[in-house]
């Protein structure tokens, strides 16, 4: 079974004008990408700055309306809404950033960083199922 599936992924973003008359620019963060992870493999996205890593991302995880394309999880369609309407999404994928310490609050305690997504899901942290 297909994990991850994304066919023609495109997002641009408008860029300030840089003169009155002059039509804005446009960045090109992903462009017509397809994507396919099998169940049971993981994905580790690399490039330059400024490439489309953030961007891919988002779009993947339904944080972002692709300007064109679809996303699947597990043959089922993500479209960015709401957060509840995207709840079923968050209980099974992760992310893992290239700085996660930046993540951390070095003022609250391990527990509470641990329990904190789990609360925003609704599990109990003592459900040992």
């Amino acid at each position: 079974m297909t994990l991850f599936e994304a066919s023609g992924l495109t997002r641009a973003y408008r860029l300030p004008r840089t003169s009155l008359f002059g039509p804005a620019g446009v960045r090109h963060a992903v462009h017509n990408v397809d994507l396919s992870l099998p169940d049971g493999h993981s994905l580790g996205i690399v490039g330059e700055s400024g490439s489309g890593k953030s961007t891919l991302v988002r779009l993947l995880l339904g944080l972002e309306h692709p300007d064109a394309g679809t996303v699947r999880y597990r043959g089922r369609q993500v479209r960015p809404g709401r957060p509840r309407d995207l709840r079923w999404l968050r209980r099974e994928v992760q992310v893992v950033l290239q700085d996660p310490i930046g993540s951390l609050n070095p003022r609250m305690p391990v527990g509470a960083i641990v329990a904190e997504p789990l609360e925003c899901l609704g599990i109990d942290g003592n459900d040992n199922s």
